[in-house]
């Protein structure tokens, strides 16, 4: 948020007293419609935000039916909310009620609340999350993120629907960078698609935005991978989608109940 924000402020309040003056009426704590905006101190990035209503005499703004928009020179997000908060002293804003984010890169996030730090520039939440992106759903709860949501992190309960190709779950926290289509996932991670599933302490998946599918998947601690009927353990495997294949690394043990299934070097 800009620190020209308060001076806008200002001269909302002021203009709206010398109204209600005029009109030999008590000053109103709520006006009908309101545009707060402004730059980023660097001049690289500008905002507005527009509501129905606010109360702009006390310490906190309220605000009612938030439409905002954020552009830069990288990417633009719009936002909307029924209600808000924004909070005069450290800059920051918090929606609430069917809160919706969208980028000009096709990303979707909605959740209940949102919260904006000024400090930080980033945006958070502690309730349920969904973000689709380009045939990627993924789901969770508690979120952080760049408000461009290039880089999200949900915390817990976190489940990543690859349309129509796989799905993946882990206890959390999974990072995301869309920039690079990089996924990585923490904590009882299970990779399952129609060839079977991988189970993995951590797993750092690469996914390819074209053909919306996993092409490389790294799992590390613990993995266990059940494909048809055999059973394979070992420390850390490489998941080659393009090549079909799985290199298992560290003293691997194989369990095979169907050896028409194996071939040497592809599970």
């Amino acid at each position: 948020m800009s620190r020209y924000l308060i001076i806008i402020l200002t001269a909302i309040i002021i203009f709206t007293s010398a109204i209600c003056l005029a009109a030999g009426e008590n000053v109103a704590e709520e006006v009908q419609s309101f545009s707060i905006s402004g730059n980023s101190p660097d001049g690289k990035s500008s905002w507005q935000v527009e509501g129905e209503s606010a109360d702009i005499f006390s310490e906190t703004v309220n605000m009612n039916a938030i439409k905002a928009k954020s552009r830069s020179e990288k990417i633009n997000v719009t936002l909307n909310a029924d209600e808000g908060t924004f909070y005069k002293d450290t800059k920051d804003v918090e929606l609430r009620k069917n809160v919706v984010a969208n980028t000009d890169e096709g990303t979707t996030l909605t959740t209940d609340t949102l919260k904006w730090s000024a400090e930080s520039e980033r945006v958070s939440t502690d309730d349920y999350v969904q973000i689709h992106r380009s045939d990627v759903d993924i789901s969770g709860k508690g979120a952080i993120g760049s408000p461009n949501l290039n880089k999200v992190q949900l915390n817990s309960e976190v489940k990543m629907t690859i349309q129509p190709t796989a799905v993946i779950t882990c206890d959390g926290p999974l990072e995301v960078d869309y920039k690079r289509y990089i996924s990585y996932f923490n904590k009882n991670v299970i990779i399952e698609d129609k060839e079977g599933k991988i189970y993995a302490d951590r797993v750092i998946a690469y996914i390819d935005p074209k053909e919306k599918k996993i092409s490389k998947a790294i799992a590390k601690g613990n993995v266990k991978i059940e494909h048809k009927q055999n059973v394979s353990y070992c420390k850390k495997a490489i998941y080659l989608a393009d090549k079909g294949k799985i290199i298992l690394i560290g003293k691997p043990k194989v369990v095979i109940y169907s050896v028409d299934k194996l071939n040497e070097g592809k599970l």
